[in-house]
């Protein structure tokens, strides 16, 4: 754990330094801020600069309950603060997280915004940063943006991998399968499970179109299985562990549902009066799937608290 601590700070100043130095350049080269926003609202015009530019428009409040909650119970952030010498240093440490992952959320999506005001159409969005790195900064800037991205990139895949292997090491391996498993058959474990695990990772990448569709898979996950959980663990003395277990199981089966129902349709004619149901809330009413499970799930654990408590009494 405190090496995966010492990789991530020389990880961030990498990152903070080809960012800062990249977007500080290509603001410039674009006339400044104003000269961003006003080649943005010269391509698209109209209503849709206004929608590109507001922070409530493109689809914001989805986002935001899919990523939000997701930094708040990340078992990568949980597993560094139980690992912290103090409480001021939880305290220190979270905090500079939020302004570092702050920084962060703006850069890329400021260099996207000059992509779409400098550049030609893209035919593949997901192109927008190669075209800056290759056509808007100098050579050494450009190799030194995607040292900080490739940093980025490596700093999530540890952090994840770390999370991951030592949730099945403890959790699965050594507390189901085998609780007798001595330190080295849970190092062995947990070395082959990296190696699988960053494998499936690269074939996901590969499978998935879109940077955005990966991350918004994996924040739903992770708020699907651990906000319910870790926020009535920490201020409702009323859950219990099977509580806990049912809104996971809950939450994550009733998410599955709506977003298969979303892209199912059309591939069983029999079923499309329940893919049309289970679509309903989110075209008609734009309720996210996410906030739908999380509804369903804090109905299950309060059900299920409610009968553990009949049951001791």
């Amino acid at each position: 754990l405190h090496s995966t601590v010492r990789v991530n700070l020389l990880q961030s100043a990498v990152k903070l330094t080809g960012f800062s130095l990249a977007i500080l350049f290509a603001v410039k080269a674009s006339g400044g801020l104003q000269g961003v926003t006003d080649a943005v609202r010269l391509r698209l015009g109209g209503e849709s600069a206004q929608s590109y530019l507001s922070l409530t428009g493109s689809g914001a409040s989805r986002y935001l309950i899919t990523v939000l909650p997701s930094f708040v119970v990340s078992p990568g952030v949980l597993q560094k603060v139980f690992g912290a010498r103090d409480r001021t240093s939880v305290r220190r440490g979270v905090g500079l997280n939020a302004v570092v992952l702050l920084l962060f959320a703006i850069v890329p999506v400021a260099l996207g915004m000059i992509a779409r005001g400098r550049l030609d159409p893209l035919v593949n969005r997901e192109l927008a940063l190669p075209a800056v790195i290759t056509q808007v900064l100098p050579p050494w800037l450009g190799t030194l943006l995607l040292a900080a991205v490739f940093s980025a990139e490596i700093s999530a895949a540890d952090a994840v991998l770390f999370m991951l292997t030592t949730s099945l090491g403890k959790d699965l391996y050594k507390g189901r399968l085998k609780p007798n498993a001595s330190d080295e058959d849970l190092l062995r474990f947990t070395r082959r499970c990296a190696v699988l695990a960053g494998l499936a990772g690269a074939v996901c990448a590969i499978a998935i179109e879109t940077v955005i569709s990966a991350l918004t898979i994996f924040y739903s996950i992770i708020t699907a299985v651990f906000l319910l959980p870790i926020v009535c663990g920490l201020y409702w003395p009323g859950a219990t562990a099977r509580a806990v277990k049912t809104s996971i199981w809950t939450t994550v089966g009733v998410l599955f549902l709506f977003e298969a129902g979303a892209r199912c349709q059309g591939h069983w004619r029999f079923l499309e009066p329940v893919f049309a149901g289970l679509a309903y809330p989110a075209v008609h009413w734009g309720i996210p799937p996410l906030l739908l499970a999380l509804a369903a799930g804090a109905v299950g654990l309060a059900m299920r608290a409610a009968f553990d408590q009949k049951e001791k009494q």
